[in-house]
């Protein structure tokens, strides 16, 4: 198995020269080689009397991980019945680079809606799933809350992405808030890594946790005449 990095621009050398012997005299001894099996996409290009094998194009190891190329070295006896294969299977495998942006599962502008009364601990939010096919690390990430979360009002577990209250909710003075999420891949590098980011909404419904306030004090008193007529206002609006 050779290792390459799916990164590699087209021409990248592959795999080492290969040599064949061939105890055979003159052009029974002589061979040509070339691919039979294996070059999705003739990905890769194998010089006939060198051997050597080059990527013609882009790499993508989402796509396809890995090759198996069965290479042929034949020899080139004038009689072409006459003429010998041998044959070698070489597997081609491509490394990882973080070339890919997480993926959030719900769209901007999503939606939730809970009580403005409901607990400390509340999930507020369904588990917000990623998707991102890179490998290892590079495809690993962790939550966060960057903007929106006014007085951390919620709290977002990093690894699964659970979001929940952490306090009492007041609809009336907030009744909804705008949550920026973002999932941020694990690449050894940190200057490679990579975000994905949503934003989404918790709105409060109301609960009737609030008395009418009237604009009098209890006791405050009215003065009117004693003549004044019948529909007389004796009341300021209430």
């Amino acid at each position: 198995t050779f290792w390459i990095q799916e990164s590699v621009p087209a021409g990248t050398e592959v795999v080492p020269p290969i040599s064949t012997s061939d105890p055979d005299a003159t052009v029974n001894g002589q061979f040509l080689f070339s691919i039979v099996s294996g070059n999705t996409g003739n990905i890769f290009h194998i010089n006939d009397t060198t051997g050597h094998i080059k990527t013609t194009g882009a790499l993508d190891r989402e796509t396809i991980p890995s090759y198996i190329l069965v290479v042929h070295a034949t020899d080139q006896a004038t009689n072409i019945a006459d003429r010998r294969t041998g044959s070698v299977t070489l597997i081609v495998s491509l490394s990882d680079i973080n070339d890919n942006t997480p993926l959030l599962n719900f769209s901007n502008g999503t939606t939730f809606w809970i009580q403005e009364s409901d607990p400390n601990g509340t999930e507020c939010v369904p588990p917000i799933t990623t998707s991102d096919p890179d490998a290892t690390v590079n495809g690993q990430f962790l939550f966060s809350i960057v903007s929106g979360n006014t007085g951390n009002i919620f709290h977002i577990n990093d690894t699964t992405g659970h979001i929940k209250t952490t306090g009492a909710l007041d609809r009336e003075t907030i009744p909804s808030y705008i949550l920026v999420v973002h999932a941020t891949d694990q690449a050894t590098n940190i200057a490679d890594r990579r975000t994905g980011s949503v934003t989404l909404i918790v709105s409060l419904s109301d609960i009737n946790d609030n008395t009418p306030l009237l604009n009098f004090s209890n006791g405050t008193t009215f003065w009117i005449q004693e003549s004044d007529p019948n529909g007389t206002e004796c009341v300021p609006p209430i």
